[in-house]
């Protein structure tokens, strides 16, 4: 039997979102997270029972009884309505927390050093960023280094490819720490059938020794790319402000010369899409180049937040806005998609738009019950170590360094990880608990910080742009399967792998 002292609420735009698109009547619910398409007259009477009454708070059978009989059928089915103020959940319980620790870490990031031979313009150490570092001198020692890989050695046993990153600065400049740990990695009797080692290099001053060393023990490359080379040279440019791209560009043709097969397994392009937003020429570089078209690129975009974008890239930020930018390359892809031709779409563009449909498509389908998840956030200490070149570990490279989870010496300091983890909770019990898109936000630490600290206004300022973000990506699939059924049944494929 119903408990009578639970409350629900019911309301448009807060236990689901009703849209039209193509002359058809649908809404997503909240309670069990589908898309549900609605015959005219139901659609009818929500929009009636939306206008008249907004939303309607109270027991469940006092909602019932305030609303239309086929809309009360739909709650006896358990959805369009929500409990109030559900518990935001934390992304683990706490009775498997220290387990999974103790054997399922999956990311160590090492930021190997402080020096960088390149000073791109949009980087978050190049000084207009408040909340981090700037390129320094200083560099992470091997003693440190192996301190930290043999604990994560030993918290990662039950993981079947972890993975170590040696970040930077640029690492290839802390050579001997770097070639020692990644030596000490392989060293490892427990791990060396199974562990990856990446490194992100910006490829400008890579020697054909160090290059032959990397190559010989597999390890991962990463490396920076922006694009053409008008693009590229106009924000990552050296010390001195000379270009970087042809050094770039002769970096990854050493590779492909000395092993092709590597080059096309191990190598990874990262660019970062910042104004003026040529997406277009940026999408025609990587298809068509003949040294990098096909090699996978990791794509990102420029961080925002704590930075005026006008000091930084001057007359580009008013070129064209981040939306006008991408909709060329949106408008192919959703063809493709539609037409089953995603599998011939350069792996630029899939890599930039197939991630909001993995997690769309990644999204839980069951009741809500009485919580609600805590967005995207990681487990901080599980999923990625961040570890910088004093020891202090951080959730990730992303969030800055005013809020360390631990250090190498002493481990993770779980206290610590609560009073962020509480904070952030708290701001979701807020904001979460009256908004239709909270089970399939992806919202995380990263994305609401400001000034060094978890900012509830900051988290308000992207709510928006999430909801805006979600009913994008629910169109977007509900208009390729009215043209092809299962258009997007590729990303399922994709999860798996």
């Amino acid at each position: 039997m119903q408990a009578t002292n639970i409350r629900y609420i019911w309301g448009d735009n807060i236990s689901f979102k009703r849209f039209d698109m193509h002359g058809h009547a649908y809404l997503y619910d909240v309670a069990t997270n589908q898309i549900v398409s609605l015959a005219g007259d139901l659609a009818a009477a929500l929009d009636t029972a939306t206008a008249s009454r907004g939303a309607i708070v109270g027991s469940l059978a006092e909602v019932r009884e305030q609303l239309d009989p086929d809309i009360a059928e739909m709650i006896d089915a358990g959805m369009l309505v929500r409990q109030r103020n559900a518990e935001v959940t934390k992304p683990y319980c706490d009775c498997c927390y220290d387990n999974k620790v103790a054997g399922q870490m999956e990311q160590l990031v090492l930021e190997s050093t402080e020096q960088c031979n390149l000073r791109c313009r949009y980087c978050c150490f190049s000084g207009a960023y408040a909340q981090q570092r700037c390129h320094g001198s200083r560099h992470m020692s091997f003693e440190m280094m192996r301190k930290a890989i043999d604990y994560f050695c030993e918290n990662s046993s039950r993981q079947d490819s972890p993975t170590v990153s040696f970040y930077g600065g640029e690492p290839t400049l802390n050579w001997l720490a770097v070639s020692r740990a990644i030596d000490h990695i392989l060293s490892l009797p427990t791990w060396r059938d199974r562990v990856l080692v990446t490194i992100d290099t910006n490829g400008f001053n890579v020697s054909n020794e160090k290059l032959a060393f990397l190559m010989d023990r597999n390890v991962s490359l990463q490396v920076s790319l922006d694009g053409p080379l008008d693009i590229h040279d106009t924000n990552r440019i050296a010390v001195d402000g000379a270009p970087s791209w042809a050094r770039v560009m002769d970096f990854l043709a050493r590779v492909r010369e000395r092993d092709p097969h590597y080059f096309k397994t191990k190598v990874v392009l990262a660019c970062t899409i910042c104004p003026p937003y040529e997406v277009e020429r940026i999408v025609e570089f990587f298809e068509t180049d003949p040294l990098v078209k096909e090699l996978p690129v990791v794509c990102g975009d420029f961080e925002e937040e704590g930075v005026d974008s006008h000091s930084v890239f001057g007359a580009a930020c008013g070129a064209r806005t981040y939306s006008e930018g991408f909709t060329p390359a949106l408008r192919r892809y959703d063809a493709a998609v539609k037409e089953g031709r995603r599998g011939e779409l350069p792996l630029v563009l899939s890599s930039m738009l197939d991630r909001v449909f993995i997690r769309f498509f990644g999204r839980e389908i069951s009741p809500l019950g009485n919580t609600l998840p805590p967005n995207g956030i990681c487990s901080p200490g599980i999923r990625r170590h961040y570890v910088d070149v004093e020891g202090n570990y951080h959730i990730c490279e992303k969030v800055g360094r005013d809020n360390p989870i631990g250090h190498i010496d002493s481990g993770l300091d779980k206290s610590r990880i609560e009073v962020l983890l509480d904070t952030y909770r708290d701001h979701c019990q807020q904001l979460c608990n009256d908004c239709w898109a909270a089970r399939i936000c992806s919202m995380c630490f990263a994305t609401v910080m400001r000034d060094g600290r978890i900012s509830l206004e900051k988290r308000r300022e992207e709510c928006e742009t999430e909801r805006s973000v979600a009913l994008g990506t629910i169109t977007r699939f509900l208009d390729a399967e009215r043209v092809r059924p299962g258009a997007y049944n590729f990303v399922k494929e994709i999860m798996v792998k």
